[in-house]
């Protein structure tokens, strides 16, 4: 039950960063959208490469650009984005995209320059919405699951033994049953959600009652371990 628990906090915790990266991914789109809708395009020319991050973990290459307005004045402005390999070269031209009202303002055209921000937020927040929504249905899937199997299926007593899977020196226990179907005389295996300790001091002289659905006991069954007590 506390692996579900946390499995449900977890999902939320996804949706809920997903829906603020979505969120953000949308504020840049609006706020370039109004840009756009009041820029100027002048051509400028790429005046130097300046060179960010560290040179043992890598870094990129943004071009330091430089435009006049119709005014007469000289501008000059630092991309936002950058490469490595640079994608432009000293003394290229280039398009600018500036604020008439705020010539510092200013962006090279280009669909990264512009919306690259508004999208990597976009599709991250979409990456995380997924998981925290998948995981969530396979939650709420599971747990209707075992409220239709414990309303209309059938239940059975059944010795357990206890596995654990161990990953980084972290074992997680189960409770594993077996059962013969005396209907198709098949065997099943029966396993439990993870029990977080050692359940073994609570075992003795124990069975644990399993409910299924006799029409798929393979794949629709619950085993109980209410009797078993929370971890403090």
């Amino acid at each position: 039950m506390k692996k579900k628990t946390a499995e449900l906090f977890a999902s939320t915790i996804f949706l809920v960063v997903g829906i603020a990266i979505s969120s953000g991914g949308w504020y840049a789109y609006q706020s370039q959208k109004k840009f756009v809708a009041i820029a100027q395009k002048m051509p400028g020319v790429v005046k130097a490469l300046e060179y960010r991050g560290s040179r043992k973990s890598g870094g990129s290459n943004y071009p330091v650009v430089e435009f006049q307005t119709p005014e007469g004045k000289t501008v000059s402005f630092r991309s936002d984005v950058g490469s490595n390999p640079s994608s432009y070269d000293v003394g290229e031209q280039v398009e600018v995209l500036y604020n008439p009202s705020h010539p510092n303002e200013a962006k090279l055209t280009g669909f990264w320059n512009l919306w690259g921000l508004a999208t990597i937020f976009a599709g991250l927040g979409s990456v995380f919405m997924i998981i925290g929504i998948g995981t969530m249905m396979i939650f709420i899937r599971h747990r209707r699951m075992i409220e239709e199997v414990k309303m209309t299926g059938q239940a059975v007593e059944l010795p357990a033994r206890i596995e654990y899977t161990q990953n980084k020196g972290r074992k997680r226990y189960y409770l594993r049953s077996e059962w013969l179907n005396p209907g198709d005389r098949k065997m099943y295996l029966f396993d439990s959600a993870s029990i977080s300790y050692d359940p073994t001091p609570f075992m003795e002289g124990r069975s644990v009652r399993v409910w299924y659905d006799p029409h798929n006991p393979q794949n629709r069954y619950y085993v109980d371990t209410s009797f078993l007590p929370e971890k403090a």
